[in-house]
């Protein structure tokens, strides 16, 4: 086996099998997954792009509190009468620096920083819901692995007994029903092994697709993740309304929504600037001298039909509708966390009568397999005995799986992602 460095080794485990000189895939942790995914899926790389926007018209719009520099300059060919053409230039710099805009320019900063924010809120939503479609995946992952696991154990049982009872039945000891029931009740089960294999193949296409590499079982199963650690549910609601990605989003884009109001009603009013300028050469007099020009600049665009005042009313009116989303959001992400503790709290008290269950059933098992053959248990007993054993340990892996995903859904709704 070659030795791996200590980075690397974080991050993946590579085995070399020097008897066949192939290697052995990567094993991946949970936590593996979800960095590879937030770091590479195509929606987080477009928030990130979004938020790069953002930050770009935040720059902007401090941009325009500074002074407007501006240059003109043209060249006319006149034509006196009785005289030749002649060629006239005509400069003209300006410098412009807004004095009062009623408002405008703050609103339009602070719209900007709103949007910012707002899109640093998108970017942690989108992380969380590809965290939250990982972590499902991955559930689902573990809970056909764990009843392939069940089952495989399973038709193993089925088929000794099988061999069994071909054995006696042959002997003429058992009857042909007895050999009939045997075989129907292998066949089921490899049926329902075949049943997991496709849902552990679903699972892991999923996962592959989030992660952007094909996966396969070798490289989850050499570290299978456990539960995380839950918080109460007091708390943990309180702290998950404050730190939801969405609810903050819809809070700062209701935000945006106002300044933007408050942006097109200052650029209702009259605007005044401070402006100098300098003209250089004259179209009419070639010798006319340069001459520099200070004042006071106002101006008035109301918009055609004094439009902006029904746009500032539309953008108020996002602004309410953003705000009555943030309730939705709040009502929605209570429900949902509601739903995420009870699964992991009634898992957990399942789990453990489960288990019980199934070391009972083991037992049972194994006693009625020596009844059966001094003749105090029947055969469909037997049979029976190793189905409720099997269904105990089915039963046993959905409730892993649920338990799992429950708690590590919790965690991202209530630490977040931004780790």
């Amino acid at each position: 086996m070659i030795r791996i460095s200590t980075n690397f080794f974080l991050h993946c485990l590579i085995v070399l099998m020097i008897s066949s000189g192939h290697c052995v895939a990567a094993v991946f942790t949970i936590e593996d997954l979800l960095d590879q995914a937030l770091s590479s899926y195509p929606t987080v790389l477009s928030g990130q792009a979004t938020k790069e926007s953002a930050a770009s018209e935040v720059t902007a719009s401090q941009l325009k509190f500074l002074p407007t520099p501006s240059i003109s300059t043209q060249q006319n060919s006149i034509a006196y009468a009785g005289q030749t053409s002649q060629i006239r230039p005509a400069t003209n710099f300006s410098l412009t620096q807004p004095v009062y805009t009623g408002g405008a320019l703050s609103a339009g900063l602070a719209k900007t920083n709103a949007r910012l924010t707002a899109s640093d809120f998108s970017l942690l939503e989108i992380r969380e819901d590809i965290s939250r479609r990982l972590v499902s995946a991955y559930a689902d992952w573990l809970r056909a692995y764990l009843k392939i696991q069940a089952l495989e154990e399973s038709v193993g049982i089925h088929q000794k007994l099988v061999d069994l009872i071909v054995r006696r039945s042959d002997s003429g000891v058992s009857s042909l029903s007895d050999k009939d029931l045997g075989f129907s009740r292998l066949y089921q089960v490899k049926a329902d092994l075949d049943v997991q294999n496709s849902a552990e193949a679903s699972a892991l296409a999923t996962l592959s697709e989030l992660v952007g590499q094909q996966l396969v079982r070798s490289q989850l199963v050499g570290m299978v993740a456990t539960a995380g650690k839950v918080t109460s549910k007091s708390d943990g609601l309180v702290k998950a309304l404050a730190i939801s990605p969405k609810i903050n989003r819809l809070i700062y884009e209701a935000q945006a929504s106002d300044a933007e109001a408050n942006e097109i009603r200052g650029q209702a009013i009259p605007q005044v600037s401070l402006q100098a300028q300098r003209q250089v050469g004259n179209i009419y007099s070639p010798d006319y001298p340069s001459f520099n020009t200070f004042g006071v600049v106002v101006q008035y665009t109301p918009g055609a039909g004094i439009s902006s005042i029904a746009s500032a009313s539309a953008a108020k009116s996002r602004a309410r509708a953003a705000l009555l989303q943030v309730d939705v959001a709040k009502r929605e992400l209570s429900d949902r966390l509601s739903s995420e503790y009870n699964e992991y709290e009634y898992s957990l008290l399942k789990e453990e009568n489960l288990s019980r269950s199934a070391s009972l059933a083991d037992d049972i098992r194994a006693s009625y397999d020596r009844q059966y053959l001094v003749g105090r248990k029947t055969w469909v007993e037997v049979m029976n005995a190793v189905r409720e054993r099997t269904l105990s340990q089915i039963a046993i892996a959905d409730t892993k799986a649920s338990i799992l995903g429950a708690s590590r859904r919790l965690g991202i709704y209530i630490e977040g992602t931004s780790k």
